[in-house]
């Protein structure tokens, strides 16, 4: 959960021919419209495109994240740009994954302006999901949702509906 994807998709993105010839390609998670999800609250996509896992692993702060993401913008800014520039794209986007302590009222992550300034020079936007950790180590969320742009929900119009709070 403590992870970040970049994810493009969109209902009339050509996701096959986005990526075919793209450096990226190796490392992106593709589905495509119709396709089974494996989630029950969705149970096919709607959307067709792909994630790409930056950074991050179970044990990863969000300052690690952080860090990974802008070594991946800066790396390959301009395969991004090319990307976010095709048609069809509804949901350009960074989602960050991040645990909400225990215990404590109040948690406010901050993304450094480095990080924003990248973001919106590409177009994309910033999700932060948050996972509630409980006593026993359970979270209140779906284990890995939305690693495909599909159920997480996203403050403001990104077009995607359901799943764990996201704050953006």
């Amino acid at each position: 959960m403590p992870e970040v994807y970049f994810e493009l998709s969109g209902e009339d993105f050509a996701v096959d021919t986005a990526i075919v010839d793209s450096p990226l390609r190796a490392h992106a998670d593709i589905h495509r419209r119709g396709e089974a999800t494996g989630f029950e609250s969705e149970p096919v996509y709607e959307t067709s495109g792909f994630q790409i896992w930056v950074g991050g692993d179970e044990e990863a702060g969000l300052e690690q994240q952080i860090s990974e993401a802008l070594e991946f913008l800066h790396k390959d800014t301009a395969e991004i740009r090319r990307l976010r520039g095709l048609p069809g794209i509804a949901v350009a986007r960074l989602r960050f994954g991040d645990h909400w302590p225990e215990g404590i009222g109040t948690h406010s992550p901050v993304f450094p302006s480095e990080l924003l300034l990248a973001c919106g020079e590409l177009g994309l936007d910033i999700v932060l999901c948050q996972y509630l950790l409980e006593k026993w180590g359970q979270t209140t969320a779906e284990p890995s949702a939305a690693p495909n742009g599909g159920p997480a929900t996203q403050l403001g119009s990104s077009g995607v509906r359901e799943g764990p709070p996201s704050v953006s």
